[in-house]
């Protein structure tokens, strides 16, 4: 992406972590989305919910409609950040007119076990 086009994003994005209304951000750059949710989620020791749906920018990363390319387009610019609940009316309006949107949520109920997720992620694709 361009410097320029992201700068604006990147101001209102530190704005938004020095105000503490940020819980936890991490950047798309190094496996895309689907890596940076999944090192969020051992991170935090919580789950996600995502609708790829509503992913800025969705439909360009995925012309075909393949959810792959939404998942691990790796670019810089891009970010996944957790909002303190309290402070997400403050937030959307800090960020308004830039290209970001809710897309998910922090779930605390888990379906699979993070310690099994995460050796899956360490280990690679080994047999």
């Amino acid at each position: 992406m361009n410097p320029k086009e992201t700068w604006p994003l990147y101001e209102k994005l530190a704005q938004a972590i020095q105000e503490g209304l940020v819980a936890s951000c991490h950047d798309c750059s190094e496996g895309g989305l689907g890596v940076a949710l999944a090192e969020m989620a051992f991170g935090g020791g919580a789950g996600i919910w995502i609708d790829l749906r509503k992913v800025p920018m969705a439909w360009v990363l995925s012309k075909e409609g393949r959810t792959d390319k939404v998942l691990f387009s790796e670019s810089n610019g891009r970010f996944v950040v957790e909002v303190v609940p309290s402070a997400e009316r403050k937030f959307s309006a800090l960020m308004k007119g830039l290209n970001v949107g809710p897309v998910g949520e922090v779930q605390t109920t888990k379906t699979w076990s993070l310690n099994v997720l995460e050796s899956a992620w360490r280990g690679g694709l080994n047999p």
